[in-house]
């Protein structure tokens, strides 16, 4: 699998307060996944430093790739420029052509400059005609047999930005002192993010510290005052970003506040051109980074997501995919891509909060971690500040299947946090959604085995009723309290063996009504009725009891889960399995939870929805104890 490793090569040329976007190549180290974003023809050219790179005689290399190419259509929806200009300093004869493309992703060229000997190219593009969506991107090609050099390159705005460049740049990190390490380099390694980065605020949360490591202390005295560390107990992601905000609004010369998760793996521009951004938005916004995949470094995981508020969960937006991988798929090549999408809310993997929101907004709600940043972008939103997913602001992120959510405690934080969202940002009239889905889900997980899931979510609901008071007492204790539920009923586990042999997963054996999915959603309510009878009756009852059938986490649907009296599950990133068994006893007794604190939700919620936006303004604080 190919982890991304960022370039050894820093671009050191300082960043001009016009540049929008810097033309960004592969540099002497970069794997190959990565070069598939930068240019259309990865297998072609490659280059020696991150700015500039040797054109061959004959060849023709295009930018057309995901942190290359110009993202025009959100520049024109969103930013004050009514034109941009492309600027390139090239030495020899060339031919640099320009394309724009629709929304639907049909191209053509917008302008063409024939270039001889050394000197600069400006080409000035209008960002009319962009209301849909659609990118600028270039292509350069040297003339005859001589080779040509590009020395850099970069999309600008004709006037200076607003305001000023001074953000204040904050990672909570909680046992993750390499990674967090890494991150602090990146950015003390890259002159132009200094020269607008006031402070980098690390607070530490963990007992592994990054202060111990070897090479902290040369960076810190390399950073010197730029660089605060902080240390406080586990209040987990909330708790680390509420603290970056609380410390950045202290910060009398910070203009925007920049959260970054601490597992990531940083391309130092893109934070420059998420403060750009918001300096040239024509309102204040957050501006969000997308997500990269960490393991798969050519794709690009999640484009920007909505929430559905009825039912409080995640919904792809339209003209947007999962998973694309620019390897196989380039952006000249995939329509879908050259729409503009809007989103939600920005996962705090990286977003840019300018500080006039963060003074009107207020700070993180105490939810420790899961729907922190689904419920302030909800909440920005609500008082006139949208959020912007912006393409080509990026960075990698380790993916969601390998954190395998459903079998840890952090179900918990899912199902409290999303009820406290719902409450503060739903319409009661939408709530019977909501726990219709909620219940289903919770049935399912049982049927499944999974009880663990099903303590935690019933502990979620519990906590959720116990009022807002709760939350913020309870941020230093939630993680343990939801680990012990955990471990209460945490399934047998253990390391996948390379050398094991495959088995036969035991759903060919199983009646075919009963590994067939249920073809309508009346008819999978049905069969979910039948197996949570069934489910009660001891394992002669109908369950399949004969060993523990091997399954991957694709074959482990409910309702082939739901036909077994055991079965052993490997976790999505096939490092490890978990052992379920039918326990009729313990399905019996989480049965009745679940019904009751679903019962109690029911009764209690148009009171406990009342009660939290009466403590709003208190919870949003951040000078709360």
């Amino acid at each position: 699998m190919d982890t991304y490793r960022p370039p050894r090569s820093p671009v050191t040329r300082q960043h001009a307060d016009t540049v929008l976007q810097r033309v960004l190549l592969p540099g002497d180290q970069a794997e190959q996944g990565h070069v598939s974003l930068l240019l259309e023809t990865p297998g072609g050219p490659t280059a020696a430093s991150r700015e500039g790179m040797v054109l061959a005689g004959g060849d023709t290399v295009s930018f057309c790739g995901y942190l290359n190419a110009f993202p025009a259509g959100y520049w024109a929806r969103w930013s004050i420029l009514d034109r941009v200009r492309l600027s390139l300093s090239v030495v020899g004869d060339v031919v640099v052509t320009v394309h724009r493309s629709s929304a639907d992703g049909e191209a053509d060229v917008a302008a063409e400059i024939r270039h001889r000997g050394q000197g600069d190219v400006h080409i000035e593009l209008p960002l009319a005609g962009f209301d849909d969506g659609g990118w600028y991107w270039f292509d350069i090609s040297p003339q005859g047999r001589q080779e040509a050099r590009l020395l850099r390159g970069s999309w600008d705005a004709l006037t200076p930005a607003p305001g000023r460049a001074a953000a204040v740049v904050g990672m909570p990190t909680f046992n993750r002192p390499r990674d967090c390490l890494a991150t602090i380099r990146v950015v003390a390694g890259h002159p132009a993010l200094r020269a607008v980065v006031k402070r980098l605020v690390v607070v530490d949360q963990g007992s592994d510290k990054v202060t111990a490591q070897p090479g902290f202390p040369d960076l810190a005295a390399d950073l010197g005052e730029q660089l605060l560390v902080v240390d406080q107990p586990n209040l987990g992601g909330s708790g680390g970003y509420a603290q970056v905000m609380r410390r950045a609004l202290d910060e009398p010369e910070c203009e925007q506040i920049v959260f970054m998760d601490d597992d990531i793996v940083l391309e130092p521009d893109c934070l420059l051109r998420g403060i750009a951004f918001a300096r040239y938005a024509a309102r204040p916004l957050l501006v969000g980074g997308q997500m990269l995949n960490r393991e798969i470094p050519s794709q690009l995981y999640v484009m920007g997501e909505l929430i559905d508020r009825r039912a409080f969960t995640w919904l792809k937006p339209a003209h947007s995919e999962y998973d694309h991988d620019f390897s196989a798929h380039p952006l000249r090549a995939t329509p879908w891509l050259h729409r503009r999408i809007d989103v939600s809310y920005n996962s705090w993997w990286t977003c840019v909060i300018p500080r006039t929101v963060a003074e009107q907004v207020g700070g993180p709600l105490p939810l420790f971690l899961k729907w922190d940043d689904v419920e302030y972008g909800l909440r920005a939103k609500s008082r006139g500040f949208p959020t912007v997913s912006v393409p080509g602001i990026a960075v990698w992120h380790e993916p969601w299947w390998k954190k395998d959510e459903e079998n840890n405690w952090q179900t918990y934080f899912h199902s409290r946090n999303r009820m406290v969202t719902a409450a503060l940002h739903g319409r009661l009239s939408h709530f019977p959604v909501l726990f219709g889905a909620h219940l289903m889900d919770t049935l399912r997980h049982l049927v499944s085995m999974q009880y663990w899931n099903v303590a935690l979510r019933s502990a979620g609901i519990r906590d959720f009723l116990a009022g807002p008071d709760a939350l913020s007492s309870s941020l230093p204790t939630a993680r343990q309290r939801a680990a012990r539920v955990y471990e209460r009923f945490a399934p047998v586990a253990g390391p996948v063996e390379v050398t094991e042999e495959t088995h036969d997963d035991g759903t060919g054996d199983l009646p075919r009504q009963v590994a067939q999915p249920p073809g309508t959603s009346g008819a999978s309510v049905l069969r979910l009725v039948a197996e949570l009878v069934r489910g009660c009756l001891p394992l002669s009852g109908g369950h399949t009891a004969d060993g523990h059938p091997r399954l991957s986490t694709d074959q482990a649907a409910w309702h082939v889960l739901a036909a077994l009296g055991g079965a052993t599950v490997t976790s999505p990133d096939g490092s490890h399995w978990t052992r379920r068994e039918r326990r009729p006893d313990v399905f019996r007794r989480l049965l009745a939870q679940t019904l009751t604190s679903h019962g109690r939700l029911a009764l209690a919620f148009p009171r406990m929805r009342s009660e939290y936006r009466r403590h709003r303004r208190r919870l949003e604080s951040l000078r709360r104890p």
